[in-house]
């Protein structure tokens, strides 16, 4: 979690999404305040689960996902919505799909990828651990001859659909061991996929992370908030205004108490805005934890990522060696850097123990988003902002 935190913290990505995310001995519950991620919103499936991998994706906050439900059973998989430009939409789904499924859950599994790549979205980006090492996506067809082997009923499946499949490289590799495509990322058209990258795994992990660029037309929701600034504030000129409001007066012209306070509130607030400065509209926001490394320790980072690469080309032991030293070093960075900002921050527990329990609430609670909500029988009558949310939850 540390280097995915950096890597979301670095390059902004604005979509993660992340398959396996339960461990596979728990020593304890794992909780989503554990996983979050600052600046995204989280949606899971299987958390909490022994029995299951668990499913992850994060959304940037600059964009509004709403949850997909499926009929079938959405086991190890996570759908969600996103409105583009032009009345289209995109449907992001992540599925995982284990070896050592039954045949019935085998049967689930395509049912589900029946169901959702039916749908009618202008856009579809499907991505997950798949576990189909059988398939030549090269040519599309697998090495089972039984039409019955989930292998080719997930390539019907695709080819009914018209999707396309765009990795074309091994994405899993355990050393000593070949190397197979396991994970794969999935468009209804091939050039809505460019600059992909298989790059080297996250901590110990023998799966490479997918990096690309998904081409579509979307509008980015802009959170331009305005701050006072209380200590430039004209307190004087706030009390001289307040004392002259002859408050018995206008609170007798005022029948219920609700009238009452929407006077007070309102005339304070007005009070406010004309003698408290605010900050300049702005878009960014500051990580208050975040834990930035030097150019030495980025430099690292990077040649993890090449030793990875040379390793894949070369397959050679020496080759792998050398990445796992600096795959332990960039591991050892990345846990020194939070530490160092906990110790910082315990150091100054007593003089400043706001910043503390910030610090605790960041690590303790979580943000899910609220999704739009249905205004009336009409499906297409959705709620567009913060506010009629609340006003459909009031009523």
């Amino acid at each position: 979690m540390d280097e995915l935190r950096l890597e979301a913290t670095n390059s902004e990505p604005k979509v993660i999404a992340i398959c396996e995310i339960n461990p596979k001995n728990f020593r304890y519950e794992l909780k989503e305040a554990e996983i979050q991620i600052h600046n995204y919103t989280f949606h899971h499936n299987s958390l909490e689960k022994n029995d299951e991998r668990g499913i992850a994706i994060y959304i940037h906050k600059s964009l509004e996902a709403n949850s997909v439900n499926v009929s079938t059973n959405p086991r190890e998989s996570v759908w969600l919505e996103i409105t583009l430009n032009n009345n289209d939409k995109l449907l992001i789904g992540c599925a995982y799909r284990s070896p050592s499924n039954t045949k019935e859950q085998n049967n689930d599994f395509i049912l589900m990828m029946k169901e959702m790549t039916q749908l009618q979205y202008s856009h579809y980006l499907i991505m997950g651990d798949f576990n189909l090492p059988k398939i030549d996506w090269n040519i599309c067809e697998t090495t089972s001859s039984n039409l019955a082997d989930t292998d080719n009923r997930f390539i019907e499946v695709l080819r009914d659909a018209f999707l396309h499949q765009h990795v074309n490289t091994p994405t899993r590799n355990r050393h000593k061991e070949n190397p197979s495509l396991l994970d794969l990322l999935i468009t209804n058209e091939e050039g809505m996929i460019s600059e992909l990258e298989v790059k080297s795994p996250l901590g110990n992990s023998d799966h490479s992370c997918l990096q690309f660029c998904f081409n579509c037309y979307v509008e980015f929701k802009k959170t331009q908030v305005q701050r006072y600034i209380y200590d430039k504030g004209d307190y004087e000129g706030m009390r001289e205004e307040i004392r002259d409001i002859d408050w018995e007066k206008e609170l007798e012209k005022r029948i219920t108490v609700k009238e009452k306070w929407n006077f007070i509130s309102k005339k304070i607030n007005s009070i406010s805005e004309k003698y408290i400065p605010k900050s300049k509209n702005t878009n960014k926001r500051k990580l208050k934890f975040a834990s930035p490394l030097d150019q030495k320790s980025l430099a690292k980072i990077k040649k993890k990522h090449s030793c990875w690469k040379k390793y894949m080309a070369s397959r050679n032991s020496e080759n792998y060696k050398e990445y796992c030293k600096f795959r332990n070093q960039v591991r050892n960075l990345t846990k020194k850097a939070r530490r160092n900002k906990e110790v910082e921050i315990s150091k100054d527990a007593k003089e400043n123990p706001k910043k503390f329990w910030s610090y605790v609430n960041n690590k303790t609670k979580t943000k899910p988003g609220i999704p739009n909500l249905q205004k009336s029988d009409d499906k297409d009558d959705i709620t567009k902002s913060d506010k009629e949310k609340a006003e459909v939850l009031l009523h």
